[in-house]
């Protein structure tokens, strides 16, 4: 058999991302093997292997994979958070390519509302709030240092605060139990934080 090409294995990869989570939503995480992974798109359950320790190191190479393109466009539209503005800015569009791209909104949904308990403390999670509050911590504290903030503001707090509120929107987004304009929910939570901290 053939080597395959840097470019046909990373083909190979996206489509095992897509087939597993297509499964992992359809039968939940735990309910589905490398073998129901490969089968779906015509591969051995050796291939997949190839590419993935076990299912636990696919999850957390597909979750990656996705924040960091994620972040590869926000970057080409918020280029660096200096103020408020590009604070909320990073917060709304973040959040659109979440939405906006049908695989990352697919692989969110799972991860808020089905992926089960013990499974969402793995690390490539961790890594990824940590750098996104990490991020919000970073646009807070040039807003505070140009004094655009209250003196009392904890940046942490806010920060947590700014990214638990959007967490929330996104659960009831996803959860569909309630028809709202989520956009316009989100820009007004968003704002409603930051102007009560604004000076």
């Amino acid at each position: 058999m053939a080597r395959k090409t840097k470019a046909e294995a990373e083909n190979t990869r996206k489509q095992i991302f897509i087939s597993a989570l297509d499964l992992f939503c359809e039968k939940g995480f735990s309910k589905t093997s490398f073998q129901d992974i490969a089968k779906r798109i015509g591969l051995t359950k050796g291939a997949v292997y190839w590419h993935f320790d076990n299912k636990h190191d696919l999850l957390a190479k597909m979750i990656l994979d996705i924040y960091y393109n994620g972040q590869e466009k926000l970057k080409q539209i918020v280029p660096e958070i200096k103020d408020l503005d590009d604070l909320k800015l990073y917060l709304m569009e973040e959040t659109k390519i979440i939405l906006n791209d049908p695989y990352c909104k697919k692989l969110v949904e799972f991860v808020f509302l089905q992926m089960e308990g013990s499974d969402k403390n793995c690390d490539s999670i961790k890594v990824i709030v940590n750098e996104f509050i990490g991020n919000i911590m970073l646009g807070v504290e040039k807003s505070k240092s140009k004094g655009e903030l209250k003196d009392n503001v904890n940046v942490k707090t806010l920060a947590i605060t700014l990214a638990s509120f959007r967490e929330g929107l996104l659960t009831k987004y996803f959860e569909n139990l309630i028809d709202f304009n989520f956009y316009e929910a989100l820009d007004f939570g968003l704002e409603s934080i930051i102007s009560n901290c604004k000076k």
